[in-house]
Protein backbone atom coordinates (compact mmCIF):
# COMPACT_ATOMS: atom_id res chain seq x y z
CA UNK A 1 0.00 0.00 0.00
CA UNK A 2 2.61 2.41 0.48
CA UNK A 3 3.87 1.59 -2.45
CA UNK A 4 0.95 2.48 -4.61
CA UNK A 5 0.79 6.19 -2.35
CA UNK A 6 4.02 6.52 -2.95
CA UNK A 7 3.35 6.73 -6.83
CA UNK A 8 0.37 8.39 -6.41
CA UNK A 9 2.21 10.87 -4.13
CA UNK A 10 4.69 11.79 -7.23
CA UNK A 11 3.23 13.70 -9.83
CA UNK A 12 4.64 12.96 -13.11
CA UNK A 13 4.15 9.09 -11.73
CA UNK A 14 0.85 9.84 -10.66
CA UNK A 15 -0.57 11.38 -13.70
CA UNK A 16 0.85 8.89 -16.08
CA UNK A 17 -1.24 6.53 -13.45
CA UNK A 18 -4.25 8.64 -14.65
CA UNK A 19 -3.89 8.99 -18.09
CA UNK A 20 -3.23 5.20 -18.49
CA UNK A 21 -6.21 4.16 -17.03
CA UNK A 22 -8.23 7.28 -18.70
CA UNK A 23 -6.44 5.95 -22.02
CA UNK A 24 -7.18 2.55 -21.38
CA UNK A 25 -11.10 2.60 -20.13
CA UNK A 26 -11.73 4.76 -22.95
CA UNK A 27 -9.92 3.66 -26.45
CA UNK A 28 -11.97 0.98 -27.43
CA UNK A 29 -15.06 3.25 -27.98
CA UNK A 30 -13.43 5.76 -29.85
CA UNK A 31 -14.93 5.01 -33.23
CA UNK A 32 -18.27 4.41 -32.69
CA UNK A 33 -20.75 6.16 -33.92
CA UNK A 34 -23.56 8.69 -31.84
CA UNK A 35 -25.26 6.30 -29.42
CA UNK A 36 -26.41 6.19 -25.65
CA UNK A 37 -27.76 9.00 -23.88
CA UNK A 38 -28.68 12.31 -25.38
CA UNK A 39 -28.03 10.75 -29.47
CA UNK A 40 -29.76 13.95 -30.78
CA UNK A 41 -26.98 16.04 -28.85
CA UNK A 42 -24.09 14.17 -30.27
CA UNK A 43 -25.81 14.53 -33.91
CA UNK A 44 -26.38 18.22 -34.09
CA UNK A 45 -22.64 18.53 -32.88
CA UNK A 46 -21.19 16.16 -35.50
CA UNK A 47 -23.45 17.50 -38.33
CA UNK A 48 -21.66 20.97 -38.08
CA UNK A 49 -18.60 19.65 -38.14
CA UNK A 50 -19.13 17.50 -40.83
CA UNK A 51 -20.55 19.94 -43.02
CA UNK A 52 -17.47 22.32 -42.05
CA UNK A 53 -15.46 19.57 -43.91
CA UNK A 54 -17.97 19.60 -46.87
CA UNK A 55 -19.46 22.30 -47.38
CA UNK A 56 -17.18 25.57 -45.95
CA UNK A 57 -15.10 26.42 -43.60
CA UNK A 58 -15.65 29.63 -42.57
CA UNK A 59 -16.13 29.51 -38.57
CA UNK A 60 -18.95 32.15 -38.42
CA UNK A 61 -20.93 30.11 -40.58
CA UNK A 62 -21.91 26.93 -38.74
CA UNK A 63 -24.71 24.24 -41.22
CA UNK A 64 -27.17 21.93 -40.00
CA UNK A 65 -28.83 19.09 -42.23
CA UNK A 66 -32.17 20.19 -41.25
CA UNK A 67 -32.93 22.83 -43.81
CA UNK A 68 -34.88 22.66 -46.32
CA UNK A 69 -34.06 24.55 -49.50
CA UNK A 70 -32.07 26.88 -47.50
CA UNK A 71 -28.18 26.97 -47.41
CA UNK A 72 -28.37 25.75 -43.51
CA UNK A 73 -26.19 28.35 -41.98
CA UNK A 74 -27.79 29.11 -38.88
CA UNK A 75 -26.96 30.33 -34.94
CA UNK A 76 -25.77 28.04 -32.24
CA UNK A 77 -23.29 28.46 -29.53
CA UNK A 78 -19.88 28.45 -30.39
CA UNK A 79 -18.49 25.70 -32.42
CA UNK A 80 -15.34 25.20 -30.67
CA UNK A 81 -15.60 21.65 -30.86
CA UNK A 82 -17.16 21.58 -34.34
CA UNK A 83 -14.52 23.46 -35.93
CA UNK A 84 -11.57 21.15 -34.01
CA UNK A 85 -13.32 18.18 -35.37
CA UNK A 86 -13.52 19.80 -38.71
CA UNK A 87 -9.64 20.71 -38.75
CA UNK A 88 -9.11 17.26 -38.30
CA UNK A 89 -10.84 15.92 -41.08
CA UNK A 90 -9.42 17.77 -43.15
CA UNK A 91 -6.33 16.14 -42.41
CA UNK A 92 -7.59 12.22 -41.99
CA UNK A 93 -11.14 12.30 -43.44
CA UNK A 94 -14.24 12.51 -41.34
CA UNK A 95 -15.58 9.79 -39.10
CA UNK A 96 -17.85 9.73 -36.18
CA UNK A 97 -14.48 8.81 -34.12
CA UNK A 98 -13.04 12.18 -34.85
CA UNK A 99 -15.76 13.49 -33.22
CA UNK A 100 -15.24 11.37 -29.97
CA UNK A 101 -11.38 11.48 -29.87
CA UNK A 102 -12.11 15.87 -30.39
CA UNK A 103 -13.90 15.20 -26.88
CA UNK A 104 -11.10 12.92 -25.29
CA UNK A 105 -8.76 15.10 -26.35
CA UNK A 106 -10.09 18.12 -24.91
CA UNK A 107 -10.88 16.22 -21.59
CA UNK A 108 -7.55 15.46 -21.27
CA UNK A 109 -7.05 18.80 -20.92
CA UNK A 110 -9.59 18.93 -18.53
CA UNK A 111 -7.80 16.49 -16.59
CA UNK A 112 -4.39 17.99 -16.41
CA UNK A 113 -5.61 21.37 -15.50
CA UNK A 114 -7.77 20.26 -12.70
CA UNK A 115 -4.50 18.66 -11.34
CA UNK A 116 -3.24 21.96 -10.92
CA UNK A 117 -5.97 22.92 -9.88
CA UNK A 118 -6.10 20.86 -6.83
CA UNK A 119 -2.49 21.19 -6.18
CA UNK A 120 -2.61 24.63 -6.20
CA UNK A 121 -5.17 24.60 -3.53
CA UNK A 122 -4.02 21.76 -1.05
CA UNK A 123 -0.17 21.38 -1.92
CA UNK A 124 -0.22 18.01 -2.24
CA UNK A 125 0.73 15.73 -4.51
CA UNK A 126 -1.36 12.81 -3.41
CA UNK A 127 -4.35 14.94 -2.64
CA UNK A 128 -4.35 16.37 -6.19
CA UNK A 129 -3.69 12.88 -7.28
CA UNK A 130 -7.19 11.76 -5.61
CA UNK A 131 -9.03 14.38 -6.35
CA UNK A 132 -8.31 14.62 -9.83
CA UNK A 133 -8.54 10.86 -9.86
CA UNK A 134 -12.11 10.81 -8.69
CA UNK A 135 -12.71 13.74 -10.96
CA UNK A 136 -11.66 11.94 -14.04
CA UNK A 137 -14.28 8.83 -13.08
CA UNK A 138 -17.38 10.64 -12.31
CA UNK A 139 -19.68 8.77 -13.79
CA UNK A 140 -21.15 11.32 -16.22
CA UNK A 141 -17.85 12.46 -17.40
CA UNK A 142 -16.45 8.67 -17.87
CA UNK A 143 -19.66 8.47 -20.57
CA UNK A 144 -19.67 12.05 -21.97
CA UNK A 145 -15.24 12.70 -22.21
CA UNK A 146 -15.66 10.39 -25.63
CA UNK A 147 -19.05 11.75 -26.48
CA UNK A 148 -19.97 14.91 -29.19
CA UNK A 149 -21.03 17.53 -26.74
CA UNK A 150 -19.85 21.09 -26.76
CA UNK A 151 -19.32 21.05 -22.67
CA UNK A 152 -16.64 19.14 -22.55
CA UNK A 153 -15.00 22.21 -24.36
CA UNK A 154 -16.39 24.55 -21.90
CA UNK A 155 -15.78 21.90 -18.77
CA UNK A 156 -12.09 21.85 -19.16
CA UNK A 157 -11.11 24.95 -20.61
CA UNK A 158 -13.23 26.29 -17.86
CA UNK A 159 -10.68 24.51 -15.15
CA UNK A 160 -7.75 26.57 -17.40
CA UNK A 161 -9.29 29.81 -17.30
CA UNK A 162 -9.65 29.47 -13.00
CA UNK A 163 -6.02 27.44 -12.54
CA UNK A 164 -4.30 30.47 -14.90
CA UNK A 165 -6.08 32.71 -12.82
CA UNK A 166 -5.27 32.19 -9.52
CA UNK A 167 -1.72 31.35 -10.39
CA UNK A 168 -1.69 34.87 -11.61
CA UNK A 169 -3.48 36.83 -8.36
CA UNK A 170 -0.55 34.78 -6.92
CA UNK A 171 2.34 35.81 -9.05
CA UNK A 172 1.14 38.84 -10.64
CA UNK A 173 2.52 37.31 -13.91
CA UNK A 174 0.56 39.13 -16.68
CA UNK A 175 1.23 36.34 -19.30
CA UNK A 176 -0.47 34.29 -16.60
CA UNK A 177 -4.10 36.67 -17.08
CA UNK A 178 -3.98 36.42 -20.69
CA UNK A 179 -4.15 33.09 -20.76
CA UNK A 180 -7.14 33.04 -17.51
CA UNK A 181 -8.75 35.21 -20.38
CA UNK A 182 -7.90 33.23 -23.31
CA UNK A 183 -9.53 29.81 -21.62
CA UNK A 184 -12.18 31.55 -19.85
CA UNK A 185 -13.77 33.39 -23.07
CA UNK A 186 -13.35 30.21 -24.98
CA UNK A 187 -15.54 28.23 -21.97
CA UNK A 188 -18.12 31.30 -21.84
CA UNK A 189 -18.71 31.57 -25.94
CA UNK A 190 -18.86 27.79 -26.16
CA UNK A 191 -21.27 27.33 -23.00
CA UNK A 192 -22.02 30.73 -21.75
CA UNK A 193 -22.75 29.45 -17.88
CA UNK A 194 -18.99 28.57 -17.24
CA UNK A 195 -18.77 32.23 -16.76
CA UNK A 196 -20.32 30.78 -13.70
CA UNK A 197 -16.07 30.64 -13.13
CA UNK A 198 -16.35 34.31 -12.17
CA UNK A 199 -17.87 33.80 -8.95
CA UNK A 200 -15.00 32.91 -7.32
CA UNK A 201 -12.85 34.88 -9.47
CA UNK A 202 -14.73 37.81 -7.96
CA UNK A 203 -14.51 36.81 -4.15
CA UNK A 204 -10.77 36.48 -4.42
CA UNK A 205 -10.52 40.09 -6.42
CA UNK A 206 -12.43 41.46 -3.76
CA UNK A 207 -10.16 40.12 -1.02
CA UNK A 208 -6.91 40.92 -2.75
CA UNK A 209 -8.37 44.66 -3.44
CA UNK A 210 -9.53 45.01 0.15
CA UNK A 211 -5.82 43.63 1.32
CA UNK A 212 -4.12 46.12 -1.48
CA UNK A 213 -2.52 43.66 -3.24
CA UNK A 214 -3.25 45.06 -6.78
CA UNK A 215 -1.11 48.11 -8.55
CA UNK A 216 -2.72 50.63 -10.81
CA UNK A 217 -1.71 48.54 -13.58
CA UNK A 218 -3.27 45.00 -12.09
CA UNK A 219 -6.59 46.98 -11.69
CA UNK A 220 -6.88 47.84 -15.41
CA UNK A 221 -5.93 44.74 -16.85
CA UNK A 222 -8.68 42.85 -14.24
CA UNK A 223 -11.47 45.56 -15.57
CA UNK A 224 -10.20 44.38 -19.29
CA UNK A 225 -10.54 40.71 -18.18
CA UNK A 226 -13.95 41.00 -16.81
CA UNK A 227 -15.13 43.17 -20.10
CA UNK A 228 -13.57 41.25 -22.17
CA UNK A 229 -14.33 37.30 -21.16
CA UNK A 230 -18.24 38.61 -20.72
CA UNK A 231 -18.34 41.07 -23.62
CA UNK A 232 -17.04 38.56 -26.31
CA UNK A 233 -19.32 35.66 -25.14
CA UNK A 234 -22.40 38.13 -25.07
CA UNK A 235 -21.74 39.49 -28.51
CA UNK A 236 -21.79 36.19 -29.93
CA UNK A 237 -24.80 35.21 -28.34
CA UNK A 238 -26.44 37.88 -30.17
CA UNK A 239 -24.66 37.30 -33.47
CA UNK A 240 -25.91 33.60 -32.83
CA UNK A 241 -29.86 35.19 -32.14
CA UNK A 242 -29.15 37.31 -35.38
CA UNK A 243 -28.56 34.48 -37.21
CA UNK A 244 -31.03 32.17 -36.28
CA UNK A 245 -33.74 34.76 -36.51
CA UNK A 246 -32.26 35.53 -40.48
CA UNK A 247 -32.11 31.97 -40.85
CA UNK A 248 -35.31 30.80 -39.31
CA UNK A 249 -33.79 27.41 -38.46
CA UNK A 250 -34.35 26.76 -35.03
CA UNK A 251 -32.85 24.00 -33.94
CA UNK A 252 -30.38 25.48 -31.52
CA UNK A 253 -32.37 26.66 -28.99
CA UNK A 254 -30.26 29.72 -27.22
CA UNK A 255 -32.58 30.38 -24.16
CA UNK A 256 -33.27 29.86 -20.54
CA UNK A 257 -35.94 27.19 -19.50
CA UNK A 258 -37.03 27.50 -15.74
CA UNK A 259 -39.40 24.91 -14.61
CA UNK A 260 -42.96 24.72 -16.26
CA UNK A 261 -44.56 24.76 -12.40
CA UNK A 262 -43.98 24.41 -8.68
CA UNK A 263 -44.56 20.82 -8.83
CA UNK A 264 -42.56 19.92 -11.64
CA UNK A 265 -39.68 21.83 -10.16
CA UNK A 266 -39.33 20.31 -6.61
CA UNK A 267 -40.18 16.88 -8.61
CA UNK A 268 -36.77 17.90 -10.57
CA UNK A 269 -34.79 19.42 -7.76
CA UNK A 270 -35.30 16.01 -5.84
CA UNK A 271 -34.73 13.96 -8.73
CA UNK A 272 -31.26 15.93 -8.79
CA UNK A 273 -30.33 15.62 -5.47
CA UNK A 274 -31.27 12.37 -4.97
CA UNK A 275 -29.83 10.67 -8.00
CA UNK A 276 -28.15 12.83 -10.53
CA UNK A 277 -25.99 14.07 -7.98
CA UNK A 278 -25.34 10.81 -6.28
CA UNK A 279 -25.02 8.56 -8.96
CA UNK A 280 -23.95 10.46 -11.63
CA UNK A 281 -22.01 13.34 -11.00
CA UNK A 282 -19.92 12.41 -8.11
CA UNK A 283 -20.27 8.91 -7.80
CA UNK A 284 -21.59 6.65 -4.55
CA UNK A 285 -17.89 6.42 -3.33
CA UNK A 286 -16.98 9.80 -3.72
CA UNK A 287 -19.70 10.74 -1.16
CA UNK A 288 -17.34 9.25 1.81
CA UNK A 289 -15.06 12.16 1.19
CA UNK A 290 -17.04 14.74 0.27
CA UNK A 291 -19.56 14.38 3.16
CA UNK A 292 -16.23 14.22 5.52
CA UNK A 293 -14.92 17.74 4.10
CA UNK A 294 -18.01 18.82 5.17
CA UNK A 295 -18.23 17.36 8.58
CA UNK A 296 -14.61 18.82 9.28
CA UNK A 297 -14.69 21.98 7.78
CA UNK A 298 -17.53 22.64 9.79
CA UNK A 299 -16.93 21.05 12.68
CA UNK A 300 -13.14 21.79 13.21
CA UNK A 301 -13.60 25.15 11.02
CA UNK A 302 -10.14 24.67 9.81
CA UNK A 303 -10.93 26.61 6.20
CA UNK A 304 -9.78 30.60 5.96
CA UNK A 305 -12.48 33.01 5.24
CA UNK A 306 -11.60 33.56 2.61
CA UNK A 307 -11.89 30.36 0.60
CA UNK A 308 -15.07 30.18 2.67
CA UNK A 309 -16.71 33.19 0.73
CA UNK A 310 -15.35 32.00 -2.60
CA UNK A 311 -17.09 28.36 -2.00
CA UNK A 312 -20.33 29.70 -0.52
CA UNK A 313 -20.69 32.39 -3.57
CA UNK A 314 -19.51 29.83 -6.05
CA UNK A 315 -21.92 27.44 -4.45
CA UNK A 316 -24.70 30.56 -4.55
CA UNK A 317 -24.31 31.39 -7.85
CA UNK A 318 -24.24 27.85 -9.64
CA UNK A 319 -27.93 27.53 -7.38
CA UNK A 320 -29.25 30.53 -8.85
CA UNK A 321 -27.77 28.74 -12.38
CA UNK A 322 -29.45 25.72 -11.46
CA UNK A 323 -33.42 27.57 -10.52
CA UNK A 324 -33.16 29.48 -14.10
CA UNK A 325 -32.48 25.95 -16.18
CA UNK A 326 -34.15 24.00 -14.13
CA UNK A 327 -36.23 22.37 -16.69
CA UNK A 328 -32.93 21.39 -18.49
CA UNK A 329 -31.66 19.72 -15.25
CA UNK A 330 -34.74 17.07 -15.28
CA UNK A 331 -32.77 15.61 -18.13
CA UNK A 332 -29.78 16.99 -19.22
CA UNK A 333 -27.50 15.95 -16.81
CA UNK A 334 -24.28 17.69 -18.58
CA UNK A 335 -26.17 21.40 -17.87
CA UNK A 336 -24.42 20.28 -14.52
CA UNK A 337 -21.19 20.41 -15.44
CA UNK A 338 -20.13 23.98 -14.28
CA UNK A 339 -20.87 22.11 -10.45
CA UNK A 340 -17.90 19.29 -11.12
CA UNK A 341 -14.70 21.41 -10.53
CA UNK A 342 -16.35 23.03 -7.78
CA UNK A 343 -17.93 19.50 -6.12
CA UNK A 344 -14.78 17.85 -7.00
CA UNK A 345 -12.55 20.42 -5.06
CA UNK A 346 -14.58 19.51 -1.98
CA UNK A 347 -14.09 15.64 -2.61
CA UNK A 348 -10.45 16.72 -2.62
CA UNK A 349 -10.44 18.07 0.82
CA UNK A 350 -12.36 15.15 2.09
CA UNK A 351 -9.37 12.87 0.98
CA UNK A 352 -6.96 15.71 2.74
CA UNK A 353 -8.57 14.59 5.83
CA UNK A 354 -8.39 11.26 5.74
CA UNK A 355 -5.10 10.69 4.44
CA UNK A 356 -3.60 13.11 7.23
CA UNK A 357 -5.83 10.79 9.52
CA UNK A 358 -4.23 7.82 7.87
CA UNK A 359 -7.51 6.09 6.26
CA UNK A 360 -5.08 4.78 4.03
CA UNK A 361 -6.97 1.34 3.03
CA UNK A 362 -10.41 3.11 2.69
CA UNK A 363 -8.88 5.91 0.67
CA UNK A 364 -7.72 3.13 -1.30
CA UNK A 365 -11.14 1.46 -1.40
CA UNK A 366 -12.54 4.08 -2.67
CA UNK A 367 -10.20 4.98 -5.43
CA UNK A 368 -10.27 1.34 -6.62
CA UNK A 369 -14.32 1.30 -6.29
CA UNK A 370 -14.58 4.71 -8.50
CA UNK A 371 -13.38 2.75 -11.89
CA UNK A 372 -15.85 0.03 -11.65
CA UNK A 373 -18.37 2.19 -10.71
CA UNK A 374 -18.31 4.53 -13.26
CA UNK A 375 -17.89 1.31 -16.19
CA UNK A 376 -20.83 -0.32 -14.76
CA UNK A 377 -22.96 2.54 -14.81
CA UNK A 378 -22.63 3.67 -18.31
CA UNK A 379 -21.17 0.87 -20.03
CA UNK A 380 -24.59 -0.04 -21.57
CA UNK A 381 -24.59 3.06 -23.79
CA UNK A 382 -21.34 2.30 -25.43
CA UNK A 383 -22.03 -1.87 -26.05
CA UNK A 384 -26.33 -1.02 -26.79
CA UNK A 385 -27.83 0.02 -29.88
CA UNK A 386 -31.03 2.54 -29.60
CA UNK A 387 -33.35 0.81 -29.86
CA UNK A 388 -35.88 3.43 -31.02
CA UNK A 389 -33.78 3.92 -33.75
CA UNK A 390 -33.83 1.88 -37.14
CA UNK A 391 -31.24 -0.67 -36.72
CA UNK A 392 -30.02 0.83 -40.69
CA UNK A 393 -27.84 3.36 -38.37
CA UNK A 394 -25.84 1.05 -36.26
CA UNK A 395 -25.21 -0.96 -39.30
CA UNK A 396 -21.49 0.11 -41.20
CA UNK A 397 -22.40 -1.26 -44.64
CA UNK A 398 -26.40 -0.12 -44.47
CA UNK A 399 -25.36 3.09 -43.90
CA UNK A 400 -22.58 3.08 -46.56
CA UNK A 401 -25.22 1.67 -49.31
CA UNK A 402 -27.47 4.77 -47.92
CA UNK A 403 -24.86 7.27 -48.52
CA UNK A 404 -23.69 5.56 -52.28
CA UNK A 405 -27.76 5.57 -53.02
CA UNK A 406 -28.62 9.28 -52.73
CA UNK A 407 -26.71 12.46 -54.42
CA UNK A 408 -24.77 14.26 -52.06
CA UNK A 409 -26.77 17.08 -52.92
CA UNK A 410 -30.10 15.62 -53.05
CA UNK A 411 -33.15 17.29 -50.92
CA UNK A 412 -34.65 14.03 -48.70
CA UNK A 413 -37.63 13.85 -46.73
CA UNK A 414 -37.19 11.50 -43.75
CA UNK A 415 -38.53 10.60 -40.33
CA UNK A 416 -40.14 11.05 -37.85
CA UNK A 417 -37.78 12.45 -35.90
CA UNK A 418 -38.13 14.04 -32.77
CA UNK A 419 -34.61 15.56 -32.68
CA UNK A 420 -35.13 16.71 -36.27
CA UNK A 421 -31.31 15.72 -36.54
CA UNK A 422 -30.51 11.99 -36.17
CA UNK A 423 -32.24 10.70 -39.22
CA UNK A 424 -30.83 13.25 -41.23
CA UNK A 425 -27.21 12.52 -39.94
CA UNK A 426 -27.10 8.96 -39.95
CA UNK A 427 -28.67 8.67 -43.76
CA UNK A 428 -25.88 11.49 -44.83
CA UNK A 429 -29.05 13.30 -46.26
CA UNK A 430 -29.91 16.97 -46.09
CA UNK A 431 -33.69 18.45 -46.62
CA UNK A 432 -36.84 17.72 -44.41
CA UNK A 433 -37.81 16.22 -41.31
CA UNK A 434 -40.55 15.91 -39.48
CA UNK A 435 -41.38 14.88 -35.16
CA UNK A 436 -44.39 12.90 -35.07
CA UNK A 437 -45.76 11.03 -37.68
CA UNK A 438 -49.15 13.37 -37.32
CA UNK A 439 -47.03 16.01 -39.03
CA UNK A 440 -46.38 14.17 -42.14
CA UNK A 441 -49.49 15.54 -43.70
CA UNK A 442 -50.88 15.68 -47.31
CA UNK A 443 -49.84 19.42 -47.31
CA UNK A 444 -46.80 19.43 -45.47
CA UNK A 445 -45.60 16.25 -47.83
CA UNK A 446 -46.25 18.28 -51.00
CA UNK A 447 -45.14 21.66 -49.71
CA UNK A 448 -41.62 19.36 -49.28
CA UNK A 449 -41.27 18.45 -52.95
CA UNK A 450 -41.79 21.96 -54.01
CA UNK A 451 -39.17 23.19 -52.27
CA UNK A 452 -37.21 20.52 -54.07
CA UNK A 453 -37.26 17.06 -52.32
CA UNK A 454 -36.59 14.26 -54.51
CA UNK A 455 -35.72 11.40 -51.95
CA UNK A 456 -37.86 10.01 -49.39
CA UNK A 457 -36.51 7.79 -46.69
CA UNK A 458 -39.39 5.90 -44.58
CA UNK A 459 -39.24 3.59 -41.91
CA UNK A 460 -40.70 0.23 -43.46
CA UNK A 461 -43.15 -0.89 -40.81
CA UNK A 462 -44.95 1.94 -40.71
CA UNK A 463 -47.66 1.79 -43.97
CA UNK A 464 -47.15 4.77 -46.53
CA UNK A 465 -49.98 7.33 -46.34
CA UNK A 466 -52.37 7.14 -49.69
CA UNK A 467 -51.65 10.60 -50.43
CA UNK A 468 -47.64 9.64 -51.23
CA UNK A 469 -48.38 7.20 -53.73
CA UNK A 470 -49.16 9.77 -56.82
CA UNK A 471 -45.89 11.28 -55.75
CA UNK A 472 -43.32 8.19 -55.96
CA UNK A 473 -41.85 7.60 -58.91
CA UNK A 474 -40.15 4.15 -57.72
CA UNK A 475 -39.01 2.29 -54.76
CA UNK A 476 -35.06 1.70 -54.74
CA UNK A 477 -33.63 -0.97 -54.54
CA UNK A 478 -32.13 -0.90 -50.75
CA UNK A 479 -32.11 -3.89 -48.67
CA UNK A 480 -31.81 -2.41 -45.41
CA UNK A 481 -33.21 -3.41 -42.08
CA UNK A 482 -35.51 -1.41 -40.84
CA UNK A 483 -35.70 1.38 -44.25
CA UNK A 484 -36.83 1.98 -47.59
CA UNK A 485 -35.83 4.50 -50.31
CA UNK A 486 -38.09 6.16 -52.56
CA UNK A 487 -37.33 8.46 -55.21
CA UNK A 488 -40.05 11.22 -55.95
CA UNK A 489 -41.30 12.59 -58.66
CA UNK A 490 -40.30 16.56 -59.47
Amino acid sequence: MNYLFNIFSNKKQGLIVIFSFYILSHIFFLNLPPKGGHVWRQCHTSTVARNYVEESMNLFKPRIDNRGRTNGVTGMQFPSFEYTAALISKVFGYSDGINRLVAFLYFALGIWYFYALSFFFFKDYLVAFCGTWAFTFSPILYYHSVTAIPDIVSLSTSIAGLYYFFVWNESKKHYLLFLSLFFTTLAGLTKIQYLAIGFPIAVVVVFSFLEKKYSILDLILLAAFGILSIGISLAWYDYALCMIETSGLTDFGISFKPAKSLAAGLDTLWKNLYTHFTEQLISIPNLIPFVVAFYVVFKEKVIGKETLWMFGVWAFGLFVYHIVELHQMSEHMYYMFPYLPLIFLITAKGYAFLLERQKYLLVLLILISLPIVAFAGTFHNFVNDNEALPRDFYNEKERQALDDLIPDKALTIVGPDQSRCIFLYFTHTKGFTFRQPREFSDRWFKKSIRKGATYLIWVRNTPLPAFTKPYISKKLNYKGTDLDVYLLKK
